[in-house]
This record gives C-alpha cells, structure tokens and sequence, in this order.
C-alpha cells in the first residue's frame, strides 16, 4: 500500500497508509512527556469517523477533511482506522 507523511515534528509524528483497495490506517506518535493534540489534513475525506484499534470505544471525527487526534497519549500512540 501507499504510505503518506501527515505530521512530523521534534516530538510528533502522524502517517497514513492506504491498501490498494482503499482502506485507510492512520498512525500517530507522540514521543513527549505530556499529551499531545495532532490535527491532520486527509485531503480524500472531508468527514467521517476513525476508531483507535488499540483502545476499543474510542474514535476521532474527520471534519473539512481535518483528522484531530485529541489526546495522543504521552509517549504513545494510535492506529486509527476508517469507521
């Protein structure tokens, strides 16, 4: 599959890796301390929702093709996937 850079920072890193047929994981990173607030572009959705698959209940809405990911746990992460 395709894999796109979304966010990278000092302690933040965001990614999107799609399979040939469409369906989209999104990774986010945060190597920090403290909680941290990533907010992608997903430029091919302007909404819908994305489920965290490592922690079942928990989802994050895409709106005007932005994801954010609010919290990223503090030196954690989330995959994401399409709801």
């Amino acid at each position: 599959g395709s894999y796109e850079q979304l966010a990278v920072g000092p302690e933040h890193l965001a990614f999107a890796r799609t399979t040939p047929d469409g369906e989209t994981a999104v990774v986010a990173v945060n190597g920090a301390a403290t909680a941290a607030r990533l907010e992608v572009a997903l430029p091919n959705r302007e909404s819908g929702m994305f489920a965290d698959a490592l922690n079942p209940g928990v989802s994050f809405p895409v709106r005007h093709g932005k994801l954010v990911i609010d919290p990223v746990p503090p030196r954690g992460g989330r995959v994401l996937v399409r709801q």
